[in-house]
């Protein structure tokens, strides 16, 4: 089955659900709270997905001109961050609790009455079912998000490989649990949002290989400005965010050391003053730049010949 929950917009949303965007932004470190009153809501993943799609697909043609920029605003990468630990979390959220004293309690289980044990063990069934299928939901989200982000060449939106370190770094060892995973479809089209390959068969593993991969990816693209004039007269190169670079990097690090899933409050204690001080060395460096111009400009055209030109 290809991928397809973010082409249709659900039916209904509840009220629940639709409180997420407000507070999970604004309270990342919460979202593990926020999830687990609305963890088995079919509804969940295919909001998710409608939510997370114009972040990880290209919108417009891809360049380096002012109205068409490849690198983003801190609102967009916490966006992504958000959506993605939602994503990631929620997988790994829906398994049975853990129960201390595990002997114990299965010493008291099987005092009770047959009857009363088959009951519970009927309904241990139907709630296990219940999580598979939402985890399976949530697979589909993920899936189309690494096709665009690890199986469609160069060049994808930033968001995407963004969103993907998020997921693994939230998600990574419980998708790591369930290794017959499959996915469908490569080489996404971003402008008539169609898969050239549709029929193709990926695994875990090629996720998990395709995350690694990442280690090549060019380091010293990340400056709009100066990749933008080095290159003003040649072919453009791939475009790779500070942010992006970052959370990638910790991910391949707890792929290869087969760390334990960051919880929200762990992702955010961790991400979100990283991204906050990327967004101040932004700011900082193109108040600079603009200055230097408006400096340039006036050497150029002195102020005082300006105001002659006019009134003259």
């Amino acid at each position: 089955m290809i991928p397809e929950l973010w082409l249709h917009p659900p039916i209904y949303i509840s009220a629940t659900i639709q409180d997420l965007e407000i507070t999970a932004y604004s309270y990342v470190s919460a979202i593990d709270e926020l999830l687990r009153p609305v963890l088995n809501d079919p509804q969940l993943p295919r909001w998710l997905s409608n939510q997370i799609h114009e972040k990880v697909s290209i919108p417009v043609t891809p360049g380096y001109d002012d109205f068409n920029r490849p690198d983003r605003d801190l609102i967009y990468y916490r966006y992504c961050l958000t959506f993605a630990a939602l994503i990631g979390r929620a997988y790994t959220l829906l398994r049975p609790a853990d129960v201390e004293g595990s002997d114990t309690v299965l010493s008291k289980f099987a005092a009770l009455p047959a009857e009363l044990r088959f009951g519970i063990y009927e309904h241990y069934l139907q709630d296990r079912q219940l999580w598979l299928d939402q985890r399976k939901r949530l697979w589909q989200v993920m899936s189309g998000i690494f096709i665009k982000a690890l199986f469609s060449g160069s060049h994808p939106e930033d968001g995407a490989r963004f969103a993907t370190a998020i997921i693994f770094l939230t998600c990574g060892q419980s998708l790591a649990e369930t290794p017959e995973l499959l996915g469908w479809g490569k080489r996404w089209v971003w402008y008539s949002d169609v898969l050239a390959e549709p029929h193709e068969v990926w695994n875990l593993y090629d996720v998990q290989d395709a995350v690694l991969a990442t280690e090549q990816l060019p380091t010293e693209n990340w400056d709009y400005e100066v990749v933008k004039q080095r290159n003003a007269s040649s072919a453009l190169p791939e475009f790779v965010s500070r942010e992006t670079l970052w959370v990638l990097n910790r991910a391949r690090r707890d792929l290869i050391g087969n760390n334990p899933d960051l919880t929200s409050e762990e992702v955010a204690e961790w991400c979100i003053p990283r991204l906050e001080a990327f967004a101040r060395e932004v700011e900082v460096r193109e108040r600079t730049i603009k200055e230097k111009n408006l400096g340039a400009q006036q050497d150029y055209f002195p102020l005082a010949e300006c105001s002659a030109f006019f009134e003259s």
